[in-house]
């Protein structure tokens, strides 16, 4: 009896510390309503008079994490366009902000390289309250006087901005399929219980 207990035990144990591995996180948006922004060199503000490519934009992060106010370290998947252009999981990456409101999660894709800031994008986020703070992007610029000035928009109307736990791992150990598990645990209760019924007889 004492042996079958320990396999029961056993079985358990290895059913509970794989559910509590990492979880994912996933992040919908939507933000609308951009404003070119306006950039400034030697006190001259420059402001482009070309409308937004996009007046919406939508777009979603998948990273793993325990809780929704932890911050894209582990990016899993991305979904974003802005106007023509399809961002891929590899132009993205993740930081920490400290503006004067306070220190922000952001999602930024910095494309180009250089000066140009092409496509660039950023998505900044309060880490305290999971509040939009703004989503911010960059088309091709022009040039004056040698400088290229990127041509930018920013979104501050979030029609939508959700992040939720949306998966466990759960996966039994390698080798091992979840219905293998539970008819293990089924063979050790019922030969748990012939046991108890052979010591009753």
């Amino acid at each position: 009896m004492g042996k079958v207990r320990f396999i029961f035990i056993f079985l358990l144990a290895i059913a509970v510390s794989r559910g509590a591995s990492a979880s994912l996180i996933q992040l919908n948006f939507t933000v609308k309503d951009f404003i070119p922004i306006a950039l400034y060199s030697d006190g001259i503000e420059y402001t482009s008079d070309k409308p937004a490519p996009a007046s919406e934009v939508k777009g979603q992060f998948v990273w793993e994490g325990t809780s929704i106010f932890d911050g894209a370290n582990n990016l899993v998947s991305v979904k974003l366009r802005i106007g023509d252009y399809e961002v891929s999981f590899d132009e993205v990456f993740y930081e920490v902000g400290l503006p004067f409101y306070g220190p922000t999660h952001s999602l930024d894709g910095n494309f180009s390289g250089g000066s140009s800031r092409t496509n660039d994008f950023q998505l900044e986020y309060l880490i305290s309250t999971l509040e939009p703070i703004a989503f911010i992007y960059f088309i091709e610029g022009y040039e004056y006087d040698d400088i290229n000035f990127p041509v930018g928009y920013v979104g501050r109307n979030f029609t939508e901005f959700d992040i939720r736990l949306i998966e466990h791992d759960s996966a039994p150990p390698t080798g091992v399929t979840a219905p293998a598990v539970f008819s293990l645990f089924g063979a050790t209760l019922l030969g748990f219980g012939l046991i108890k019924r052979r010591r009753i007889i």
